[in-house]
């Protein structure tokens, strides 16, 4: 997927208003939202999902890097451009896994490298994730699940999607529902390929699913025998699509 979903945080309206200009001369980007505080990013990031973030650090409510690691807890996969006035603080921007550290003011070319590199690491991660789904081994691999009293270990292969209710996320399978208190973002960093994040609040395991139908601004996803849908957004529906045409398309072992 070449295009891009950014969301711009910065509380100097100017430097927000060149970004933007920048941006409008870029091909395949597309700006889903601006915000002037790291309280409002981490509102944004939920409900547009973007693939990329250019934001300040020193921002009211919450700074960008506090506002940064905030975000990667429910969308692990986000990547970041910190453009700023200070440069002190680059090495914990690196430590984030931060794809550039752009120093004000900002020119246009030195924009553009930083966002073609992040583009370039957004698609390995998908074709990444692509060639693993194939080239999984046929080892029951299990999810530990930590609940306040137990912690069970559930085939991956048995859950048919988690989903976030509230601060806790609920693990379903067909025999049982799991409770948790870890985040989705922390549990998807702990299951295979199979799995994708259609929605911030689902996680649906892809070989489980039976029908997808649309309902209002977004998608149900039906499983065989079970009754409790999830959901995928609009904006992941072709992603999710492309993703699974991907694998088919992936030449397979012997």
């Amino acid at each position: 997927m070449d295009e891009l979903k950014i969301v711009i945080a910065d509380d100097d309206e100017l430097s927000r208003r060149i970004v933007r200009r920048f941006l409008e001369t870029i091909p395949n980007t597309t700006l889903v939202g601006e915000v002037t505080n790291g309280e409002e990013l981490m509102e944004q990031v939920l409900v547009e999902e973007p693939n990329l973030v250019l934001l300040d650090i020193t921002m009211p409510k919450l700074s960008g890097l506090d506002a940064i690691r905030e975000c990667l807890k429910v969308l692990p996969q986000l990547k970041m451009i910190f453009i700023t006035g200070h440069d002190q603080y680059a090495a914990e921007a690196f430590n984030l896994s931060a794809v550039d550290y752009v120093v004000k003011p900002v020119e246009r070319q030195r924009l553009f490298v930083a966002i073609e590199k992040a583009r370039q690491l957004i698609k390995a991660q998908q074709e990444d994730r692509w060639k693993e789904f194939y080239n999984r081994n046929d080892i029951i691999k299990k999810l530990i699940i930590r609940s306040e009293r137990s912690i069970y270990f559930v085939p991956m292969k048995e859950v048919l999607f988690i989903e976030k209710i509230g601060r806790k996320s609920w693990i379903h399978t067909h025999l049982r529902m799991y409770e948790s208190n870890e985040t989705l973002g922390t549990l998807f960093k702990r299951l295979d390929s199979t799995f994708f994040q259609s929605h911030r609040s689902f996680l649906i395991n892809l070989e489980h699913i039976h029908s997808i139908k649309p309902s209002g601004e977004t998608y149900m996803v039906h499983f065989q025998d079970y009754e409790k849908p999830a959901f995928i957004s609009k904006s992941k529906m072709n992603l999710m699509l492309e993703f699974i045409e991907q694998h088919a398309q992936l030449p397979r072992e012997d």
